[in-house]
């Protein structure tokens, strides 16, 4: 189901690569790559979801203890998903 976290965490990595290392079938591993791509960028916003990575990461999330103490977010830290 799509809620919080879905996007931003590829959760069938850990299945597939376990999968992959079982049977020494290359499809699993294939798909573990693919499942990590949307979240590192291979999306239509061609965004990823950790602050600091990539072309168009997360500008602006919402981390309370930088914002109150007026620091950047610092890098490395993977936000929810998508959000209107």
């Amino acid at each position: 189901p799509m809620f919080l976290g879905f996007f931003s965490t590829p959760m069938a990595g850990p299945v597939l690569t376990k999968a992959h290392a079982l049977t020494g079938d290359d499809k699993y591993l294939a798909a573990a790559v693919r499942s990590a791509q949307f979240a590192a960028g291979m999306n239509p916003r061609n965004g990823t979801y950790t602050t600091g990575v990539g072309s168009n990461p997360p500008r602006n999330p919402l981390k309370l203890d930088a914002r109150r103490t007026g620091q950047p977010v610092p890098e490395g830290l993977t936000v929810y998903g998508n959000a209107d």
